[in-house]
């Protein structure tokens, strides 16, 4: 064979490799995939969350929570706790105001145990003050200058407030806020004459035991009327605390 028949035949060969090169390249080794870095957290804006597929299904702890369910009433017990520490307040006012005309009753005493047999009795002594529990059981004509139980249990009670509030801020409060109260204008009028009756005997009992307290919740009260009202007790207050008559009108006459 002529030499270039070979250089031909050589080239061929060569030609047929680079074109078998191209068109099946030969596999290489798999590069490892730069690993992604996840960006530092923000406090102020949390990263998003990665997209999701909209047709997959919602996972359950993303999807909305129920509505609540409607709250239980409150159970029995409860009920008759409350309505049992009602019953032991009023009789506890009614010992009280019995025992103050027995020479030999420990006041203090009963004050302190009174307090000592639970939490938060001042505070239930000032909601039973500021209900209409008893009250109900007033006939419409009812005279106030007669022996009433409900009414003799809440002067009781202002009372065990008065011999209180000497030692007991939270006693004191309470007198103030019992003669603060609204009169509710919706209640029938004899239990409207009850209640104004309570704050009449609240402020009394305030006054005798913090006089500057005592005037400054009665120079609060509205409207005018109502102060025209009360001031009897203001004065009769001075009185108890041996101020003359001439020096108790001139303290309370800015009053009004």
């Amino acid at each position: 064979m002529k030499p270039r028949s070979l250089r031909w035949m050589l080239l061929l060969v060569l030609g047929l490799g680079l074109s078998a090169g191209l068109l099946w390249p030969q596999e290489q080794d798999p590069v490892s995939p730069v690993p992604q870095v996840p960006p530092w957290p923000n406090p102020r804006h949390p990263s998003p969350a990665p997209a999701r597929n909209a047709a997959a299904p919602t996972p359950a702890r993303l999807q909305a929570p129920p509505p609540p369910s409607p709250q239980p009433p409150a159970p029995v017990e409860e009920l008759e706790d409350a309505a049992v520490l009602s019953k032991l307040i009023r009789g506890k006012a009614m010992e009280f105001k019995a025992g103050r005309n027995n020479v030999f009753f420990k006041e203090r005493e009963f004050l302190r145990d009174f307090v000592r047999g639970g939490p938060g009795r001042i505070q239930a002594l000032k909601a039973e003050l500021l209900s209409t529990r008893g009250l109900e059981e007033l006939p419409p004509d009812v005279s106030y200058l007669e022996n009433r139980q409900p009414i003799i249990e809440r002067m009781g009670m202002v009372d065990m407030l008065e011999g209180l509030a000497g030692e007991d801020r939270q006693a004191l409060h309470a007198l103030a806020e019992l003669a603060r109260a609204p009169l509710e204008a919706d209640l029938p009028p004899h239990i409207r004459r009850a209640r104004l009756g309570d704050k009449y005997d609240a402020l009394v009992s305030l006054t005798r035991v913090d006089r500057e307290l005592g005037f400054k919740v009665f120079s609060q009260l509205q409207p005018a009327s109502l102060k025209q009202t009360l001031m009897p007790a203001i004065v009769g207050a001075l009185l108890d605390k041996g101020v003359p008559p001439p020096e108790a009108a001139r303290m309370t006459s800015s009053l009004l």
